[in-house]
């Protein structure tokens, strides 16, 4: 147990400079973080998927897991937002492709609630409003895609 939690740690912390002040190591190490739980959270569905015959969608799947973990890389290279960008825009491409199978019935369109709320929590609101509105814009036609399609896109 004791190598899982210092490997997550030295995973949460990777790019942070030694001069970031104390809002911007929260930040990064939650956008690390984030790209972890990611991962992990998608696994099942990974398996499950491949199990009951969607192995498109597994290895769709697979590959935005790899994405996911891009975010602690770009971190590393200390490009910040671009870690954040990714991170938001993975997962937003993650809804969007399993809302967009499954349809409106399965209701995942209904996760975009909780993920709009992620760049208030990855930016300062007095700094990066220009980024949280941005991310607000992509996330509402992301939605209105959705819907305009009848949630069959794909």
């Amino acid at each position: 147990m004791k190598f899982i939690i210092n490997y997550w740690n030295i995973l949460s912390s990777v790019g942070i400079p030694e001069d970031a002040n104390a809002s911007d190591v929260k930040r990064i190490k939650l956008t690390n973080r984030f790209g972890i739980i990611a991962v992990f959270f998608t696994l099942p569905y990974i398996f499950g998927f491949y199990a009951y015959g969607f192995e498109k969608l597994s290895f769709t799947l697979c590959f935005i897991s790899v994405i996911y973990l891009t975010t602690i890389l770009f971190n590393f290279f200390q490009l910040y937002n671009c870690a954040k960008l990714v991170l938001y825009c993975s997962v937003l491409v993650h809804q969007f492709i399993v809302a967009s199978v499954f349809g409106e019935s399965a209701e995942v369109h209904l996760m975009y609630m909780a993920l709009i709320l992620l760049p208030i929590v990855l930016y300062d609101s007095q700094k990066d409003a220009l980024w949280i509105v941005f991310y607000f814009t992509i996330t509402i036609i992301a939605i209105v895609v959705l819907f305009a399609t009848h949630f069959s896109l794909l």
